[in-house]
């Protein structure tokens, strides 16, 4: 393969594009044509010839870059690097923005506000591309979210609770619970600009509540139920996973109140006395350290792609995704391997 062949010479770096017009120059001088340099190296025809017409004209100097036409660009690399720095590493309100979330023309004000330079919104928007910033959907965190607690949990608590495991030969599962509503719809679908289009549903209201717990080798276990969640459900979905593993069991869920209900510590001290059962509770208000938390998200995305009207369609189709969830185990260990689940393998 030619190594100076390119898909995009435009985007080459200028002083890689000064060498390339020389060596293509220095082939023609070897009497090779224009059109077969063209082909050798998949630039233009004409920008060959335009090249060997500067060098016939002024010699290889004449190759080198040319002084740019129009207006100077206002935005040096010193700008640059600010704007990526502030997107990046800092939010509106630490430059007194009442906003949460960075667009082209809140970079453009921060920007004015700093420097005094009326940039236009297409000159900050340039370099935001250049320098591979792209609008995103933000994951969103808790402002009550405790780094500390995180980190004590990722450090010290859970490897501690993993060790034990490991030792009594129990089977930690990461459970979490939600409900699918019939008038949940998060999908989209193409039709004309200006035109919404409609997509015939039911406009009668009722839900199914889902308890899940997954293991990292990617077990899945799952209960559906109508009705409110509470702590006598949770009791009983913890009671169906320690029969169905066969084993002693360490669930991680959040603190949520029917996982800390007297009713629990009640029901695993009588029903669990000799400890084969036991919960351990994630810091406060970091759903992002649950890999089940992306189970019941998967479950709810692709069941709302579906057309149901009835009870018992929306039931059949909650069964069939989590069934096919349980043969596929690879799917449900990589959840494992989120960025904030990778605590659980280390």
């Amino acid at each position: 393969m030619n190594p100076f062949q390119f898909d995009d010479f435009l985007r080459l770096p200028h002083k890689l594009k000064i060498t390339v017009r020389k060596f293509v120059v220095t082939q023609f001088m070897l009497c090779y044509i224009p059109e077969e340099l063209a082909m050798k190296f998949g630039i233009g025809t004409g920008t060959v010839k335009s090249w060997v017409a500067r060098f016939i004209a002024g010699g290889m100097g004449a190759l080198d870059d040319r002084p740019g036409t129009g207006r100077p660009r206002i935005l040096t690399e010193e700008h640059a690097q600010w704007i990526f720095h502030t997107v990046v590493d800092k939010n509106l309100r630490q430059l007194k923005f009442e906003f949460a979330y960075w667009t082209v023309q809140r970079v453009r004000r921060a920007f004015i506000d700093e420097f005094g330079i009326d940039a236009s919104r297409c000159a900050i928007r340039r370099v935001m591309r250049r320098l591979r910033l792209t609008p995103q959907k933000p994951r969103f965190r808790a402002f009550q979210h405790r780094m500390g607690q995180v980190a004590r949990w990722i450090d010290t608590t859970f490897p501690e609770i993993k060790q034990e495991a490991e030792r009594e030969g129990a089977l930690i599962m990461f459970a979490d619970e939600t409900g699918m509503h019939s008038d949940y719809h998060v999908r989209r679908t193409w039709g004309m600009r200006g035109q919404t289009p409609e997509v015939t549903c039911t406009g009668t209201k009722f839900r199914f509540n889902m308890l899940a717990a997954i293991s990292p080798d990617g077990r899945i276990h799952y209960m559906l139920h109508e009705g409110a969640a509470d702590a006598g459900r949770f009791c009983s979905f913890v009671k169906q996973v320690a029969e169905e593993t066969g084993r002693k069991v360490r669930f991680v869920v959040d603190g949520c109140r029917i996982h800390t209900a007297r009713e629990v510590a009640s029901f695993l001290e009588k029903e669990f006395e000799d400890g084969h059962v036991r919960i351990h509770i994630l810091p406060a208000y970091s759903p992002m350290l649950n890999p089940a938390e992306l189970v019941r998200s998967h479950v709810k995305r692709m069941v709302s792609r579906k057309c149901f009207k009835t009870k018992d369609k929306l039931l059949r189709l909650l069964e069939a995704e989590f069934k096919s969830l349980r043969d596929l185990t690879d799917k449900v260990a990589r959840l494992f391997k989120e960025p904030d689940c990778k605590y659980i393998l280390a």
